[in-house]
């Protein structure tokens, strides 16, 4: 569960704020703070960018609204932190450990997450466009709302995990553990999941297709994606998940409708 400012006492507010004060003051003569013990440091809206922390430890840290541009944040461990609207964009943080950590509305635009501990998080609206997540844990995490364009996903464990109306245009979800992972209302078209589990996903309302613009003839990738259009997953992979209702290249699809169409 993630560190919770309002239930600590006036003292520990006093020393987590004056740790983090000490800290930026250290920042005018080094930004290398490897495997530094922090703690639960308040470092709430600190200008932090390429900061190397790490292999830090920053657990229940307090990081709302912070500036970790471009910081090297690899193998650092940010259990439970608060890291609510952080810009994180282009950070380092392969196999970080951010289990249970509140990551509402941040900013991990081609960030590089590889092999990162994120179950239990809250990724509710993140920016994640064409990050890196291959491999990283995210079992049970929320991610409602999050817009994850061409973000890199393959072989990432996502069982549980909450992806009502995430925006995944050209994302790599393969072999990607999707198993129970709720997808109501995602946006999925372009994507690659080829090979990835879907045994008992929800995908209902959601979209798929071999699309590469929107309906008001947007396109779906940015110009700075590198990421190419995915064949549509087989029909018998699309069964294996619950659904009723679901969007195919634009077409509304029955369960019992697609069950009897000629799509592979």
């Amino acid at each position: 569960m993630a560190w919770d400012w309002e239930k600590l006492s006036p003292l520990q507010r006093c020393w987590s704020t004056l740790a983090g004060i000490g800290l930026q003051a250290e920042l005018q003569h080094t930004h290398f703070f490897f495997r530094a013990e922090f703690g639960a440091t308040n470092l709430s809206g600190a200008k932090l960018p390429q900061i190397d922390l790490s292999a830090a430890d920053l657990r229940g840290a307090h990081l709302d609204r912070a500036d970790l541009r471009k910081a090297c944040l690899e193998k650092t461990r940010l259990e439970s932190a608060s890291l609510v609207a952080a810009n994180l964009s282009w950070a380092q943080a392969r196999q970080a450990d951010l289990r249970w950590a509140l990551l509402r509305g941040a900013d991990f635009t081609e960030a590089t997450l590889e092999g990162a501990e994120l179950g239990g998080a809250d990724l509710s609206e993140t920016i994640c466009n064409r990050a890196e997540f291959a491999g990283a844990h995210l079992q049970g995490a929320r991610l409602c709302g999050a817009v994850m364009e061409s973000i890199e996903l393959g072989r990432a464990d996502l069982q549980r995990a909450d992806l009502r109306s995430a925006a995944l245009p050209f994302a790599d979800l393969h072999d990607a553990n999707l198993c129970e992972a709720i997808l109501d209302g995602a946006d999925l078209r372009g994507a690659d999941l080829a090979g990835a589990l879907l045994g008992g996903a929800s995908l209902e309302e959601a979209l798929l297709g071999e699309e590469e613009l929107d309906h008001e003839g947007k396109p779906l990738r940015t110009l700075l994606s590198t990421r190419e259009l995915a064949p549509l997953v087989k029909k018998g992979e699309l069964l294996k998940a619950r659904w009723q209702r679901l969007t195919i290249g634009g077409r509304r699809f029955e369960r019992t409708e697609l069950e009897q169409s000629r799509l592979p």
